[in-house]
Order: structure tokens, then C-alpha cells, then sequence
């Protein structure tokens, strides 16, 4: 990703690994929350970010400048599946470079299901997620936690970031995103109209290319009563040949009353 990657060279000194572990600590203190088991077997617990005053991670996207959060589970047992429910992040400007993530303290929730369901899962990994200030340190959390069948705890604290996690089409009474991709002088334009009912003030947007082959710029966003209108540039990160699919375009709107997300062109 040449856009990537050098916006992010520019907003900040990235600290080679060998040196993070002699900060992280300071930096982001990491915790398991555990939860309770759903009727389906399902274990909720959650990760506890606490970072530092100053710093910043990344949500799934990172956006013009970051490094993406990604959980590595694979040496856990009993676990069959896991799912990340990441609450509505804030938008950082630096110049006219736009990242996405959180600051504080951030919880993000997590769906996990078990292969026995009368079977502790034994949770064995880590998570790999970029903080930055004035430099910038990628570094490699160790995840570790027994949970057993019978959790029956709610952490308000897992409580409140599920609260805050982004709708989805159907709940925010999305009716349609219909996508017109023209050509532009260094790749593409999307113009983007969504019909939705408003998700508050100040309505802010990140589009997601759904492939690394695309940039997407900052949207601009326009109102016009239930259609939200969104223009994006889509520049290709590659002189190879490139396609654009449509069905993996992603939006997330973000209103001083709710977020949304919503995958996928429907016209």
C-alpha cells in the first residue's frame, strides 16, 4: 500500500520492534474481561485497553494512517470460532491525514464459541495492534484466559462497549446504498448515496475498498433529508490491473446519536 505507508511515515516515527517492548508496557496495560455464556454456548468476554495519556490505537480499519488491530487465537483450545465486536471508534486528524481508532481506555468485545460446549475454552494468543503519539510502536499483546461453561458475570464495562457498537443495515433502517464508480485522474471516484435516516449531528463516514489494492480518501458527506450522500476518491496502490467489488464496499457512518456499518453496493 504506497499511499499507506508513506502517510504514515509522515505522521510519525515508527519505532522498530526491538525497541517496543521496553515502552509497550508503559504505554498500554491489557487485561481479559470475562462474561457469561450465552444460550447458544457462545463465551463473552472482552479485551481492556488502557493506554497511556496521549496515545492512540487502531480499530479494524485504521484508515489513512495506522496499523490495523488483529487477533492471532490459533494456539487457543476447544475454540471453534471467534468474533470481534468493535465498538463505534473516533476519528484522528493529523493535517489532512485522517486515522481511526480510540484513545483511554477501549474494551472490545468478544463472541467465542466453544467446539464443547460443556468444555472450559482455553483462550491461548495474542493481539497485534499499532499505538502512536509523537512516534509509533507496533506491538504483540499475550492473551491468555480460562472460560469455563458456566460464566454468569456482565461487566458493565463489556456492557457499555457492546452498547456502542455501530448498527447494522437492518437495524439503522438502512433502505439501499446505490454506488456510481466513475473514472478520475488518478483512479476512481465513488459516489456513494445511502438511504438512511439520519444518525445525528456532525455525520462523519469511512469507507472501506474491502481489498488492500484501493486508498480510499475521506469522504465528503452530504445530507439531504434520508439520503446521506458520501464522494470518495479510490486510488489503486498497484500499476497491475485492478477490479472493484462492489459487494465488498463498506461504510460506516458515525452521528452524535449512533453508528452504522453496512457492507456492500445495492445498486
Amino acid at each position: 500500500m504506497r499511499i499507506l505507508c508513506f502517510v504514515f511515515i509522515l505522521w510519525g516515527l515508527v519505532l522498530p520492534a526491538a525497541h517496543a517492548g521496553d515502552l509497550g508496557s508503559e504505554i498500554v496495560a491489557h487485561r481479559i474481561l470475562t462474561g457469561w455464556s450465552d444460550k447458544a454456548g457462545k463465551r463473552i468476554a472482552a479485551l481492556e485497553l488502557r493506554l497511556a495519556p496521549g496515545w492512540k490505537t487502531y480499530w479494524r480499519f485504521p484508515g489513512d494512517a495506522g496499523i490495523p488491530t488483529e487477533f492471532e487465537l490459533g494456539a487457543s483450545s476447544n475454540l471453534q470460532a471467534s468474533r470481534i465486536k468493535w465498538p463505534a471508534p473516533i476519528l484522528f486528524w493529523e493535517g489532512s491525514y485522517r486515522s481511526v481508532g480510540y484513545e483511554d481506555t477501549v474494551v472490545l468485545p468478544l463472541y467465542l464459541t466453544p467446539s464443547q460446549a460443556d468444555q472450559p475454552i482455553e483462550l491461548r494468543g495474542e493481539v497485534r495492534l499499532g499505538v502512536c503519539s509523537d512516534i509509533c510502536i507496533p506491538l504483540d499483546l499475550p492473551l491468555r484466559a480460562t472460560l469455563p461453561p458456566d460464566m454468569n458475570k456482565r461487566p458493565p464495562a463489556i456492557l457499555a462497549a457492546l452498547a456502542t457498537t455501530p448498527f447494522m443495515a437492518a437495524e439503522a433502517g438502512l433502505r439501499g446504498a446505490k454506488c456510481e464508480i466513475s473514472l478520475a485522474e488518478n483512479g476512481f471516484t465513488l459516489r456513494a448515496t445511502l438511504t438512511l435516516p439520519s444518525t445525528g449531528a456532525q455525520e462523519e463516514a469511512v469507507i472501506e475498498a474491502g481489498t488492500p489494492d484501493f486508498w480510499v480518501s475521506p469522504p465528503e458527506v452530504e445530507r439531504r433529508g434520508d439520503a446521506l450522500i458520501l464522494t470518495a476518491q479510490m486510488v489503486p496502490q498497484s500499476d497491475a490491473p485492478l477490479t472493484i467489488d462492489r459487494s465488498k464496499i463498506a461504510f460506516l457512518i458515525l452521528g452524535s446519536d449512533h453508528a452504522v456499518r453496512a457492507v456492500g453496493c445495492t445498486g
